[in-house]
């Protein structure tokens, strides 16, 4: 498996050639796979964009994958997808909490679940966009598992 999470025999993907020579994200789907698969069925795609202001590398798409899979692993038998978007607001200008992270995760059966988080950094806004979507399956998902067991799900 390449550094960037995307398995080995994709090496020949000009997409991947152009994110590899440029160190740019943009546009990079990044699909996690065990060691030694091919490609899988029903994994949890990870697909990080950046705006012109954020220089991506495979270090950072590394972080972000295994942050966005660890952080999401129980959850991964429901989770088709999850979109990663990095921003500078400000773009060259300096300033404080100008670095953005939206995060998007496509749940089985239901809508889309967005979050963001502004940062002073980039590590910073990932970190709080990562907690916020943490918590916002989790309680999608935890009123779901309380109607169905019977129980009342708080409205009404």
């Amino acid at each position: 498996m390449l550094a960037t999470g995307i398995p080995s025999g994709r090496r020949n993907n000009p997409v991947l050639e152009s994110v590899q020579r440029s160190g740019v994200l943009r546009g990079a789907v990044l699909q996690p796979q065990p060691e030694g698969t091919a490609d899988c069925e029903g994994l949890m795609q990870i697909q990080i964009n950046s705006d012109h202001h954020i220089t991506g590398s495979p270090e950072l798409a590394a972080r972000v994958q295994a942050l966005v899979r660890d952080t999401l692993d129980r959850y991964s038998d429901r989770i088709t997808r999850v979109e990663v978007h990095l921003n500078d607001l400000n773009s060259i200008k300096a300033g404080s909490n100008d670095k953005r992270c939206l995060m998007e995760a496509r749940v089985a059966g239901f809508g889309p679940i967005s979050v963001n988080h502004e940062a002073e950094s980039l590590n910073l806004a990932i970190d709080g966009a990562m907690e916020k979507l943490e918590r916002s399956i989790e309680h999608k998902l935890g009123r779901i598992a309380m109607t169905a067991s019977g129980r009342r799900s708080g409205k009404g």
